[in-house]
C-alpha cells in the first residue's frame, strides 16, 4: 500500500472520529443519547454514562453525570478552538476518577502502590479469590474504609491503567487543526468542516441559509434594485384622418 494511500485512510479515519465526537457534542435528549451509546457503544468508557463527576457552582462541588461534565468541557473548548490546557484536560479525562472525596482519597492510595509495588493487581487478585487478607505496605495507612472492595471496584474502572479513547483520537485531530471546529450558521450546532469555506453543518441547513440569505438581500437593496414589474403600452387614441 502506497503511503499516500495509507495517509489518505489515517486522514478519514480521524474526520470520522471527529464527527461522532460533533454527535455527541450535540446531545440533548434522552432519544439521542440512547441512539449514541447503541450506534457506538466503544467511543467512550462505558462507565460514564452511569458514572459522577463534580462542578463548582458558587464555591461548592455539584455531582452530575460524568458525560455531561465531558459534554460541558467539550462544547466550551469546542468554543474556544481548542485551547492546550482543556484539550489536554479532555483527553486526560478518561483515567480520571470521579469519586467521593473517600475514592478520590483511595485513587490517590492506588497510584501510590502502582508506584511502590507495580504487581499489586495480582497479590488483590489472588487475595480476593482465596478470601484472604490484602494487607497494604506500612507507608499507606487507611481507616474505616473496606478497601479491597473498593480497590477491586477501582481497578475495574481503569484508575493507574492508560488506554486510547477513540475521542481522544478525535479531540487530537481538532487540536492540531481547530479551523474544522464550527458552528452552522443556520441551526447553531457543532460541527467538522471538511473544508474551510464551509458554514453549514448539512445540505439541508445549507439550503435554508441560502434561501434566507436570498430573502435578507432582497429586503436590504430592494429599493436600489430596477423594477421587475413589466410596463404595459398604452394604446394610441389618435383618430383616423388625423384629428
Amino acid at each position: 500500500m502506497s503511503r499516500e494511500l495509507v495517509q489518505g485512510t489515517e486522514s478519514l479515519s480521524k474526520l470520522k472520529n471527529a464527527r461522532v465526537l460533533e454527535n455527541f457534542s450535540n446531545l440533548n435528549n434522552e432519544q439521542e443519547i440512547e441512539y449514541f451509546r447503541h450506534n457506538y457503544p466503544d467511543f467512550l468508557p462505558e462507565h460514564w454514562w452511569d458514572g459522577k463527576s463534580f462542578k463548582p457552582v458558587g464555591g461548592v462541588l455539584i455531582p452530575e453525570p460524568r458525560w455531561e461534565h465531558f459534554q460541558r468541557i467539550l462544547r466550551e473548548t469546542w468554543q474556544e478552538k481548542f485551547p492546550a490546557k482543556k484539550t489536554v484536560e479532555l483527553i486526560a479525562g478518561a483515567n480520571a476518577p470521579e469519586f467521593d472525596a473517600q475514592n478520590l482519597h483511595l485513587s490517590t492510595l492506588l497510584t501510590k502502590l502502582e508506584q511502590s509495588n507495580p504487581n499489586w493487581r495480582e497479590r488483590l487478585k489472588h487475595a480476593t479469590e482465596h478470601h484472604e487478607e490484602f494487607r497494604l505496605p506500612p507507608n499507606l495507612k487507611l481507616t474505616n474504609v473496606d478497601f479491597q472492595k473498593t480497590a477491586i471496584k477501582l481497578d475495574a474502572l481503569n484508575v493507574g491503567r492508560v488506554e486510547t479513547w477513540p475521542y481522544q483520537l478525535a479531540i487530537m485531530f481538532l487540536a492540531i487543526e481547530p479551523w474544522r471546529a464550527k458552528f452552522c450558521v443556520n441551526c447553531g450546532n457543532r460541527f467538522v468542516a471538511s473544508v474551510n469555506a464551509r458554514k453549514n453543518c448539512s445540505v439541508d441547513c445549507g439550503k435554508t441559509a441560502h434561501k434566507q440569505s436570498k430573502r435578507n438581500s432582497y429586503h436590504l437593496h430592494k429599493n436600489e434594485w430596477p423594477s421587475t414589474k413589466k410596463v404595459t403600452k398604452t394604446r394610441s387614441t389618435k383618430r383616423k384622418g388625423g384629428k
